[in-house]
């Protein structure tokens, strides 16, 4: 009978111990790694409407304070979908969903080359347009909102009937004191100012570099 060379199968069993742990903690982080792209990507596409979010145009922003596109420049549109609250206290929030998914593919197919659409939160929508102009961003932002309209959803509390959307638009000037934070708070002033008129229409906040100026509304 031969002699077992125990030291031998010590190391054998050694390598194949370390073999296996090497390949263990592979496997745990190629499992890490896409857990960690799924919460990537969770943080930044929103999981109903498959719009980017909030933290995803935070991300984004300065970028845009530092882009150079002219002759063109970028619009921020915020968009409100009118009596949503009502919408949900009478149909459900099921249905309140559905509409929100129905107004963000209706906003996404709407966009053009260079723009971007996000959900801020509940029913607040915000598009970033490369436009010429702010009055042709808000011509554009006009036709998003007749789109959104003619889907038609079926609104009994909306004096429109059907859901709707309000729009503000406002441009990201250069110089005037602008900063991300000033031109939102500009966009949102002019989609309270579309709400206070009325709802269902766009309206256009004054440019940053006129100081108190008037904003200007698409009628509906």
């Amino acid at each position: 009978m031969r002699p077992v060379r125990r030291w031998g199968q010590e190391i054998e069993i050694a390598r194949d111990s370390a073999e296996r742990s090497a390949g263990e903690l592979e496997a745990k982080q190629r499992e890490l790694e896409g857990l960690n792209q799924r919460l990537f990507r969770q943080a930044r596409v929103d999981p109903l409407t498959g719009l980017a979010t909030r933290l995803s145009f935070n991300e984004d922003a300065p970028a845009l304070l530092l882009s150079d596109i002219a002759p063109h420049q970028y619009c921020a549109v915020m968009c409100d979908v009118d009596f949503f609250k009502q919408f949900n206290d009478s149909r459900g929030h099921l249905a309140g969903d559905q509409a929100l998914q129905l107004v963000a593919e209706a906003i996404r197919t709407s966009l053009a080359e260079g723009d971007k659409a996000y959900r801020l939160g509940g029913e607040e929508f915000l598009v970033v347009m490369k436009a010429a102009t702010v009055g042709a961003a808000a011509a554009r932002a006009d036709r998003m909102r007749l789109a959104i309209a003619e889907l038609g959803v079926t609104h009994p509390e909306s004096p429109f009937g059907t859901v709707t959307v309000s729009m503000g638009v406002a441009a990201l000037e250069r110089g005037a004191g602008m900063s991300i934070e000033r031109w939102i708070r500009q966009a949102d002033e002019a989609l309270y100012a579309a709400k206070s008129g009325g709802r269902n229409r766009v309206t256009t906040a004054p440019a940053a570099s006129a100081g108190q100026g008037t904003f200007t509304a698409l009628r509906a």
